[in-house]
């Protein structure tokens, strides 16, 4: 039960970044994670490197899970929202924002 908690806590957290924009570098992000899903920090910090270690054996991101993960792609997920939407592109963008790009 305790590694199926921690399993859905992981996918929350990634839901919550691709919705905020919130950046892995910015200080404070994973106290502010902590206290938003009810654990400690240093939970906080197991998931999130759980999480960029299953996504880069599964070498597909963890947000749009298309685009191969490459080195360049785990440092724009943490880098923050506009540097990802770079990494992403206009096509995968244009899909997201429900531009009329191709």
């Amino acid at each position: 039960m305790r590694q199926f908690r921690a399993e859905l806590r992981r996918i929350e957290i990634v839901c919550f970044l691709a919705e905020s924009g919130m950046s892995l570098l910015v200080r404070g992000t994973q106290r502010a994670l902590a206290q938003r899903f009810g654990v400690s920090e240093a939970t906080i910090s197991r998931d999130l490197e759980g999480i960029l270690a299953e996504r880069g054996r599964s070498r597909c991101c963890p947000f749009c899970g298309a685009k191969p993960l490459d080195e360049d792609g785990v440092l724009a997920i943490q880098e923050g929202h506009d540097r990802f939407r770079r990494w992403l592109g206009p096509s995968n963008v244009a899909e997201e924002d429900g531009g009329d790009e191709p």
